[in-house]
């Protein structure tokens, strides 16, 4: 089993903006035919994937449930799935059609089917990430896994303390996965690790008795202390105490090298920032025509700046003019992912122009991010209806009845009276 699970583990990948290095210590120790190794349910993957024409890293930290034998069977039937799910998108054109988001949600599902058929018996915690290295992008599902943590700046903090779902292979883990979207930034260093990092067997001062650790932010110290490296952290949890279980911790580190100012944002020349500037001017004074003018010129110039695209969105779509809005929506989003707001907007430009599938793609996206936003199900509902997918209307449909009466029984819990403003028309 031991050697089985090791070809479905990696752990080191570097490029020249981000660099993985993980450590990976399983607690069950044997010797078999002179040689030494280790057994266990911790697993760690690294892979690279394409989706939507851009590249991305896939980062996976599993433990799967039970001591030595149990939880190294886990590991590789984890690791085996993964495996196949990680080839099969590598190998085909319409896996890599998907937008992360969809590849995230189809991932889960796919895992939470094969082990839900052991009944219980056979329960994994995981985090499943995707990385763009260009943005900086981070897309992940948390499955009952300790969180993650982002080392920023010298101090360390949990990156979205919630639980959103149960571990995979629970049978009742009947809730859509909810997809988070983080946003790494240069020099910043995030660190992903199974429960070992917290099951630690400590020692009162001045007496030898032991004591389990219970408390969640030890970690977050020694992250501080070590300084976010991954050496020097391992070393500190030893010295902290006995550590009692598996063990799996990954750093991803993201842009540490550090350039010039003037390597990384290129002048565009006098005559950009002058249109910028005098476009800014004219959208003050409300010169939608003028503004819309001026912002084309710039970007004809240069499009590094994804705020442009944005700007000329909003405007195309005061002006009604919903192919452009959609062109240039879908330009912001490719190079800024993080604007929800913005998900939404280009997907209701494009259903104005009838691109229906594209609408459902980006609306889709964002009820992966934010499953109860009212103003976008009411818009899937649309889109559906206009589509003809009754059993998809039916779902969106039956979800939002839901969100919005318990919207408005807390509204009704506050005293506030929302007759006047109607959720569902």
């Amino acid at each position: 089993t031991s050697l089985l699970i090791q070809p479905l583990t990696s752990l080191r990948y570097s490029d020249e903006n981000t660099k993985i290095e993980s450590v990976l210590k399983q607690k069950k120790e044997f010797r078999f035919r002179s040689k030494n190794s280790e057994i266990g349910g911790d697993l760690c993957s690294i892979q690279e994937i394409t989706l939507m024409g851009k590249n991305y890293l896939v980062i996976l930290n599993a433990d799967a449930m039970g001591k030595s034998i149990q939880g190294a069977g886990g590991a590789l039937v984890m690791g085996t799935v993964f495996k196949a799910i990680i080839t099969r998108t590598q190998l085909s054109r319409s896996n890599q059609k998907k937008t992360p988001e969809k590849w995230l949600k189809d991932c889960y599902t796919e895992l939470q089917n094969v082990f839900v058929t052991f009944d219980g018996s056979m329960l994994v915690s995981a985090v499943i990430a995707l990385f763009d290295r260009e943005t900086g992008a981070l897309y992940s599902i948390n499955a009952e896994h300790p969180w993650m943590v982002l080392y920023r700046d010298g101090k360390a903090a949990f990156l979205d303390p919630e639980l959103l779902l149960r571990k995979i292979g629970f049978t009742e883990n009947a809730a859509e996965p909810v997809i988070r979207l983080f946003r790494l930034e240069p020099n910043d260093v995030l660190f992903i690790g199974s429960d070992g990092r917290d099951d630690i067997l400590l020692k009162r001062p001045d007496s030898s008795e032991t004591f389990m650790n219970e408390d969640e932010t030890l970690f977050l110290r020694l992250v501080e202390l070590s300084n976010g490296e991954l050496s020097d952290l391992e070393k500190l949890l030893g010295h902290a105490g006995e550590i009692t279980d598996d063990l799996s911790i990954m750093r991803i580190a993201y842009k540490t090298e550090t350039e010039p100012a003037f390597q990384k944002i290129p002048s565009a020349g006098d005559e950009y920032n002058s249109l910028v500037k005098e476009g800014i001017q004219e959208i003050r004074k409300k010169n939608l025509k003028r503004t819309r003018a001026l912002f084309e010129q710039a970007l004809a110039i240069s499009d590094a700046d994804p705020g442009l695209f944005k700007q000329l969105a909003r405007i195309c779509i005061h002006q009604k003019d919903f192919s452009s809005a959609a062109g240039y929506g879908e330009s912001y989003v490719t190079r800024f992912p993080f604007d929800n707001e913005f998900l939404y907007y280009t997907s209701f430009s494009l259903r104005k122009i009838k691109e229906y599938p594209k609408a459902i793609e980006y609306a889709e996206r964002l009820r992966s991010r934010e499953p109860a936003n009212l103003r976008n199900l009411k818009h899937l509902v649309e889109l559906y209806r206009l589509t003809g997918n009754r059993s998809k209307f039916r779902s969106i449909m039956s979800l939002l009845k839901t969100l919005v009466a318990e919207k408005e029984s807390k509204d009704e819990d506050r005293d506030e009276d929302v007759s006047s403003e109607p959720i569902l028309a």
